[in-house]
């Protein structure tokens, strides 16, 4: 919802040291999004089974996502 607020009123650059992103899955094309509006960011997708830790895992997103993957690994 954040992200769609900042496109909706066209903000750009949020001074932000950390983007952190959790969920079910991550959709390949939002980190292309997030960038537009975080560009200076470092975005890190987190996750694990609930019953041990909510955010027991993560990974960084990088500039550019591989063509293969269906969504963003945690």
């Amino acid at each position: 919802m954040l992200l769609e607020n900042m496109e909706y009123y066209k903000v750009i650059d949020i001074d932000m040291k950390y983007v952190l992103l959790s969920g079910d899955w991550i959709d390949v094309g939002l980190p292309k999004r997030m960038k537009k509006v975080f560009q200076n960011s470092k975005m890190i997708a987190m996750g694990g089974a609930t019953e041990a830790s909510i955010w027991s895992n993560y990974v960084e997103i990088v500039d550019r996502v591989p063509d293969s993957w269906m969504t963003i690994p945690y």
